[in-house]
This record gives structure tokens, sequence and C-alpha cells, in this order.
């Protein structure tokens, strides 16, 4: 089940609403740390009141510009009544908006959207490419984590235990290897027909 993560330093009025809809949802005034939001798919901040901890004036802005760089597999949304500066707009930039009044149904639907791209098996695997290109991973072991990663969305059922093979391993630092781990440990697969 997709974990979803609020953070809020004041009441977030749609959390009953959206946990009688179905969402796993959670909410902390704030971090203590990055490593707090390890367990979710889905983070969604406010951008004002929260982050205060990390020092920046741009406070939520900058914590989800953060936490997208430590766990680029999650999907990360922006939600205030609030206006934004020219910093805090480059640092949430391609993030999901929600405005903060919307309700119960809309936000609904763009928890959908974000549930949609956390859980697509192609989504999924362009960001890992990603990761493994900026981390100069040989085009021909990048060809074969490929095909290994479609083998275990359709044969495997989901199960990255074995991802990648020792075959793969061998031609890549093991520093990587733990990369790769660390990506496809918190990967949520849906059946198809919810992906699309």
């Amino acid at each position: 089940m997709v974990k979803i993560l609020i953070i809020d330093n004041e009441d977030f009025t749609k959390e009953n609403g959206l946990r009688r809809l179905g969402y796993n949802i959670q909410k902390y005034d704030d971090l203590e740390s990055l490593e707090a939001a390890q367990a979710f798919h889905i983070i969604i901040s406010d951008v004002s009141g929260v982050g205060v901890k990390l020092g920046s004036p741009q406070e939520g802005a900058f914590l989800l510009n953060q936490l997208r760089k430590k766990y680029p597999m999650k999907e990360f949304a922006v939600y205030s009544g609030k206006l934004y500066n020219t910093e805090m707009t480059e640092l949430i930039q391609g993030m999901n908006i929600i405005q903060k009044d919307q309700t119960c149904d809309d936000w609904s639907e763009d928890i959908d959207t974000l549930i949609r791209k956390v859980t697509n098996p192609k989504q999924i695997w362009q960001r890992i490419a990603k990761t493994m290109i900026e981390n100069d991973v040989p085009t021909s072991v990048l060809e074969k984590m490929e095909h290994e990663y479609v083998e275990v969305i359709l044969d495997n059922k989901g199960d990255f235990s074995k991802f990648p093979s020792d075959n793969c391993k061998k031609n890549i630092d093991s520093n990587i290897t733990g990369i790769i781990h660390s990506l496809v440990a918190g990967i949520v697969l849906l059946p198809f027909s919810a992906t699309v």
C-alpha cells in the first residue's frame, strides 16, 4: 500500500476525510531529519512553517528539494495558500502543486495522480536509469539491467531481491549496487490496470 506523508505545522483539515476514502496518510508537524521520510512513497508538504530546522529561509520548499535529492524514487507535492518567491519556485520546480483550500474530492484526484506516478513501472525504470546514467554505469550494463527489470515486473511479480543479477553486479562498482538496492527497496507496484 502506498504510504503518504503530509508535513504541515498547522491542522490538516482533509486528513480524516482522506483516510475515510482509503488513503494511508500520516501527518507530521515537521521533520527532525530527512530520514524520517524514508518509509513514505509520497510526500506532500506545506512551504511555510516547516523545514525550519534545516535553517533555510525557503523552509518547506527547501525541505522538499532536499528530500527529492535524497529520495529520487518518491513523488512530491507542495501545497500552500502562500505565494512563492523566485527561490521557492526554483526549489519546487517540477513538483505537483495542490491548493490548500481544495475540496477533499480535488485532493483525492491529486493524490491519485501522485499514486499513478509513483507506482508506474515505466516511470520507475526511467528514474532508476537516470540515476545509473548520473553514476556513469556503462550503457551495456544499463541495457542488461533494463531487461532484468522487465523480467522482475512480468515474471517475478515485483520481487526485486535479486535485482540486479550477479551478472550485472560484476560490471559495476559496489557503491552503485548499493544505490540500486536503495532505489528499489521502497518500490510499490500495483496491478497494471491501476498504473496506466
